[in-house]
């Protein structure tokens, strides 16, 4: 796995790194815009956390939706807000030192600035008890709630790209 050092880029050992295939792409491709659908992943441990509540209110977040309730507002930039989020789930997603962690699974065409960690964010306060899970619908009702509150962003560094896809006519392995 690639380790960073300062700003440069190292391999520890070849034995971290195999390709596993290729292709020779047109000039115009790009793996950020021609993705069709990408899958997150936000690894967490659920001690002290609703892991039922939290669970419902991530089934809210499918569909689609406008999102300007959960992500970095960049309105300079930005024309739409509308999303649509294929699966939002939570599940177990192994044990690290004796202790079970969690992911929080979200796959979807096209994401917002910092959407995941926002997402997550609520889901966590929802976990606590310190929200309920019909937050996540109020929060989607712009009409009602066109600003977005005030809640801090999760950490990112437990946020993963855990998988992009791309059209079968676009890549030929």
């Amino acid at each position: 796995m690639p380790s960073l050092v300062g700003s440069e880029m190292c391999i520890r050992d070849s034995d971290d790194v195999r390709v596993l295939g290729w292709r020779a792409v047109p000039a115009d491709f790009s793996a950020r815009f021609s993705c069709g659908v990408r899958e997150y992943r936000y690894y967490f441990d659920a001690t002290g956390l609703d892991l039922e509540a939290m669970a419902d209110a991530a089934q809210r977040l499918r569909g689609e939706h406008d999102f300007r309730n959960f992500c970095k507002m960049d309105v300079l930039t930005q024309q739409s807000f509308v999303r649509s989020m294929r699966e939002c789930y939570i599940e177990e997603a192994g044990e690290v030192a004796g202790r079970q962690v969690y992911a929080f699974n979200v796959k979807g065409r096209a994401f917002l600035w910092h959407q995941v960690r926002c997402m997550v964010a609520v889901l966590f306060l929802i976990g606590e008890g310190h929200e309920e899970a019909g937050i996540i619908d109020e929060m989607l009702d712009v009409a009602r709630n066109p600003r977005k509150p005030q809640y801090k962003m999760a950490r990112e560094a437990a946020l993963v790209l855990y998988e992009c896809f791309f059209d079968d006519g676009d890549l030929d392995w």
